[in-house]
């Protein structure tokens, strides 16, 4: 049984350098490693394409790089909650208060913007609780936190200016 958390305990000393530390270690996935979400995104334009690095504030865990090209959940898959996109089981995330289907990123042509998806322990964009449905930009350097799992987000590329439809 998972608990409703009413306060946010920040316990990573520095979450901001933290989520710029894959950038600078070098430690950087090939083009090739990158996972594209939603496998299957009907409604996708081309040329919209967020490329995204999330990197867990845990020891010996790896970067999650994403080509994110629709709306996509992240949470914990089970038989119940088949259609979560990202399966935060491999970080923890059943022990760190992860909900089944947490939050939704979804990329437009300028920004990329996280929503929390009504999830028991909460969501926080740099210390910033999201409220249910309250849609924020990401900006590289952000620190999400999902429960009590801390996550950093480094944005690789964005769609190109020229692709936007006018």
């Amino acid at each position: 049984m998972t608990v409703k958390s009413t306060n946010h305990f920040n316990t990573a000393p520095d979450l901001h350098a933290c989520a710029a530390m894959a950038v600078s270690l070098g430690k950087l996935p090939a083009q090739s490693d990158f996972r594209v979400v939603p496998r299957v995104c009907l409604d996708c334009p081309d040329g919209m394409l967020w490329r995204v690095v999330l990197s867990p504030h845990l020891d010996n865990l790896p970067l999650l790089p994403l080509e994110i090209r629709g709306d996509v959940v992240m949470g914990l898959r089970t038989p119940e909650t088949p259609a979560v996109d990202i399966d935060l089981k491999k970080w923890n995330g059943y022990y760190l208060g992860v909900s089944r289907r947490h939050i939704c990123l979804r990329p437009t042509w300028k920004r990329l913007y996280i929503f929390d998806l009504s999830s028991t322990n909460g969501t926080y964009l740099n210390g910033v609780l999201l409220g249910p449905s309250r849609a924020l930009p990401l900006s590289d350097g952000d620190v999400l936190t999902l429960g009590h799992l801390h996550i950093g987000v480094n944005l690789l590329a964005r769609p190109h200016m020229d692709m936007i439809p006018q």
